[in-house]
């Protein structure tokens, strides 16, 4: 038998009825009967949680001093010693109730009985990656032969940030609570550690609320304009943010491994804890942290921070011994829309084998002073135990190692010729590969047998050793998101696609080659959040020529707060291609791949040209471009989020020491189909100048490629920004073209600080 024991019940204005009456998690059922028989037990009457049941306590302890914790400055979050919460926004017109008497629930799975609650306590924590913080515990007891649990909800000062926890005392036992929450849509609940309902906040208030969460493949968001009105997001392990309507950004995101805590946000609740699919809990732990900010992307950020900092090695090799080759030099593409993918367009071989085409591209590029640094491979350069005529939806791995008819003379002899590395494809392994007898599997749909997670690790370390004797500097994992959903391990027990998706970065790490993942999800992204060896996942569909692939900007906002650069994978320069310039200024800004994929002979170099020095180091800003807060705001001009249009404004940053004195910095800020001007207010750029120790009166700005700008001509091109603030404009769109503006934002040196 089941009984789901609320802690707390959800609080409309009638749930205190009577003034006296105890807090719910204090109250005695007294029995049926009227106000004047529950009087006669010595009892108060409050029938707001049914008729016929009585919750009382008579007389009500006095009530407990709230504990207040200030949260961001854009949010106020109170907590009280009876566990309740208040969470006030700012929107700009004065504070907002975004959740109203919210409140902690517990539902216990085998429990008969009710369940017995402590009185908080206070405790001084101290997290020993994190710091110390100020919390309140519960210990929640339940019925002889059931785990009881304890809940904990800290607040830890140095990093603004709540973490609420829940801990079950028995490994065998998981929370459940799928019968008192919705489904959310597609079969799944979640069964709460802790939730927040909504019930008591004003219909219209809610309604103002906008969501942002993320779902599916290449770290794709979902949004919506409001709480009440959009379709809610299923249930993920990935931060659900609520978005205020002129300002203020609540952040709820796991604080511990991909489906030990998911959210789930519907109209009337936020809830957190373990996914309903979860068959182990082994640490028996879920938690959730919660941050407030002034903006979307503050929040991002100070997530982003948290879980590289608890997720970091804690021994061993703590980073890369080069900077990453894939996101530091151009490279050629033969992957996803590339003129030479020989997976899809095997015809092309007409040109040469592979190794012959590769190195006449690297004689071009050199010859045009952009040496390549990497060449990209894709799965076609391994040999396929699935023909694509048989099985067409399979297409998995066989033997990891380059077809010799490719690459006569080894993929190790095309990396001398070429002066480049080599970056090897992988996605999963089939069940009759030649490693499937020689390590233990999982298996999986369609056939498919990856190494079991105990031996992801000595798996992947020998596949490394394979691919540094074949020249590569890079590698990279597609279809990330089917290797955690297609095995049952992955998908219902805790930790198992951590350790399997951690095996192959150590093994990375170890040999000193940077990964990035493809197809991936949101989650599997935030679990690798400070492991060294993973340094970009894909934020874009596959490359298409003239497709809008070029737009990553909210994916470049999640990866980049989880220190990881942005992938919108490869593009042409020319010929079917109708914005390449945006395509390859994109790619630059966003701190990930630079990567060509055009047909030998074709390359428009003076598109390339801008992106790189003549080493082929590609010209990256420090901070990766991400959308100004506005893009989230539900009224904005510039928010095409829910919409098919794609009028965007991004802003990217870039700092440089000096010998003397604060750091010079400025800002890129790209305007794409804006055809009606955007007035963009200093404090919109990331890190605003004032975080940045700039005034407004010491910015100036000018647009990238105005010809009244020309090296040799005489001033008028920059503008002071106090006397000339920037509005943002370009050419209508037409058909697939998306005219741009790269607006500068330069601060006077002498002016810039140590902020982003």
């Amino acid at each position: 038998m089941l009984l789901c024991a609320v802690l707390l019940a959800a609080l409309g204005a009638s749930a205190w009825a009577a003034a006296d009456c105890a807090a719910p998690m204090q109250r005695v059922d007294c029995g049926a009967g009227g106000a004047a028989a529950c009087a006669a037990r010595g009892c108060c009457f409050d029938s707001s949680h049914g008729a016929g049941s009585i919750w009382c306590s008579h007389p009500a302890p006095a009530p407990s001093a709230p504990v207040v914790w200030q949260g961001g400055k854009a949010a106020q979050l109170t907590l009280h010693a009876d566990a309740t919460f208040a969470v006030a926004g700012i929107d700009g017109g004065g504070a907002a109730r975004w959740l109203d008497r919210a409140l902690p629930s517990v539902c216990l799975q085998g429990a008969e009985g009710p369940l017995t609650v402590a009185p908080p306590s206070r405790a001084a924590l101290h997290d020993p990656r994190l710091g110390p913080a100020d919390a309140l515990v519960f210990q929640v007891t339940a019925p002889a032969g059931v785990a009881g649990s304890v809940l904990t909800f800290a607040y830890f000062a140095q990093w603004d940030a709540f973490r609420f926890s829940a801990a079950l005392n028995a490994a065998t036992h998981l929370p459940n609570c799928t019968a008192t929450t919705a489904n959310t849509g597609k079969g799944k609940s979640v069964s709460p550690a802790v939730a927040w309902p909504q019930a008591a906040v004003p219909a219209a208030a809610s309604d103002a609320l906008a969501w942002l969460t993320f779902a599916g493949e290449m770290t794709r968001y979902q949004y919506g304009g409001s709480v009440q009105r959009a379709p809610p997001p299923a249930a993920s392990s990935a931060p659900v943010t609520l978005v205020g309507p002129a300002q203020g950004a609540l952040l709820v995101a796991p604080a511990t491994d991909v489906l030990t805590t998911q959210t789930l946000l519907q109209p009337t609740l936020l809830a957190a804890g373990p996914s309903a699919d979860l068959a182990q809990l082994p640490r028996n732990v879920s938690s959730v942290w919660l941050l407030a900010r002034p903006t979307v992307t503050a929040a991002h950020q100070g997530y982003g921070q948290l879980m590289q900092t608890t997720q970091a090695p804690a021994a061993g090799p703590t980073a890369l011994p080069a900077p990453a080759a894939l996101t530091t030099w151009l490279s050629y593409s033969t992957a996803n829309g590339a003129y030479y993918d020989w997976f899809m367009w095997k015809n092309v071989t007409r040109d040469g084998t592979p190794q012959d085409i590769l190195v006449n591209v690297s004689q071009q590029f050199r010859t045009a002073r952009l040496p390549l640094g990497l060449i990209v491979l894709d799965i076609w350069f391994v040999p396929d135990a699935c023909p694509a005529a048989s099985c067409p939806a399979r297409h998995c791995i066989y033997d990891w190692k380059p077809i010799g008819a490719y690459f006569p003379a080894g993929l190790g002899w095309l990396a001398n010729a070429t002066g480049a590395g080599v970056m090897p494809y992988s996605n999963y392994f089939c069940a009759n590969s030649t490693y499937s007898k020689q390590w233990p599997v999982m298996a999986g749909l369609d056939d498919h047998a990856n190494p079991t997670p105990a031996a992801s690790f000595a798996f992947w370390t020998q596949r490394f050793k394979d691919a540094t004797s074949w020249g590569s500097t890079s590698f990279w994992n597609d279809h990330m998101q089917e290797n955690m959903l297609q095995y049952n391990l992955t998908r219902t027990v805790a930790g198992a696609m951590a350790q399997w998706a951690k095996g192959q970065a150590d093994a990375a790490l170890l040999a000193g080659i940077p990964v990035m993942w493809c197809m991936e999800s949101a989650e599997e992204m935030v679990l690798a959040a400070g492991w060294p060896a993973v340094v970009a996942g894909r934020a874009s569909h596959d490359y298409a020529a003239g497709s809008d692939n070029w737009d990553i900007g909210v994916g470049s906002m999640l990866l980049s707060s989880l220190g990881m650069a942005a992938s919108k994978d490869s593009s042409w320069t020319q010929g079917a291609e109708f914005n390449p310039v945006l395509n390859v200024l994109v790619a630059v800004l966003s701190r990930g791949p630079v990567s060509i994929s055009d047909q030998l002979g074709l390359t428009d170099f003076s598109v390339v040209r801008p992106c790189c020095s003549e080493d082929g180091r590609i010209l990256q800003p420090t901070g990766a471009v991400l959308p100004i807060d506005a893009s989230y705001r539900p009224s904005s001009a510039v928010n095409s989020l829910a919409t098919p249009t794609r009028n965007v404004v991004w802003v990217a940053h870039t700092r440089v020491a000096l010998a003397s004195g604060p750091a010079a910095v400025w800002w890129q800020v790209l305007a794409v189909n804006l055809p009606t001007a955007y007035a963009l207010n200093a404090s919109e750029l990331w890190p605003a100048p004032a975080d940045a120790g700039v005034a407004v009166d010491q910015l100036y700005t000018w647009t990238w490629a105005d010809p009244a700008c020309r090296a040799g001509t005489a001033g008028g091109c920059v503008r002071a920004w106090r006397t000339a603030p920037p509005r943002l404009v370009t050419a209508p769109p037409a058909g697939r073209r998306s005219p741009h503006v790269l607006l500068q934002v330069a601060a006077e040196l002498g002016g810039g600080g140590g902020g982003g």
